[in-house]
């Protein structure tokens, strides 16, 4: 009786370890799945991150193009701008240089 005791004794220590083994390997299974999911999840967010800055660099890129050709067929326009305000520029010298002349023409036909 005494070794049949001893024996289950002996059976039941060694499923405990049995036990222990197992739930310590399955801990560390589940640790490591842990890890690889917050790789995949880092991995992923830096995915995000990446297509983000790629969406915006085609906007960026996309709006410049579009500026640049509005610049294009704006540039007649602008050149047509600038051309009157020379114009409009070399008249009021114009004017002011004849008005200029005419004051100094009074100042000398009120010295006679």
């Amino acid at each position: 009786d005494y070794a049949s005791s001893a024996q289950r004794a002996k059976e039941k220590k060694a499923l405990q370890q049995q036990r222990a083994e197992e739930k310590k390997k399955q801990r560390a299974e589940e640790k490591k799945a842990l890890q690889r999911q917050k790789w995949r999840e880092r991995d992923e967010k830096e995915a995000l991150k990446e297509q983000q800055k790629r969406r915006e660099r085609a906007e960026r890129e996309k709006q410049a193009l579009a500026a640049k050709d509005l610049a294009k067929q704006r540039a007649p326009e602008m050149r047509k701008l600038a051309q009157m305000k020379r114009v409009e520029d070399a008249k009021k010298k114009y004017d002011a240089s004849v008005a200029a002349a005419q004051a100094a023409l009074e100042a000398w036909s009120a010295s006679l």
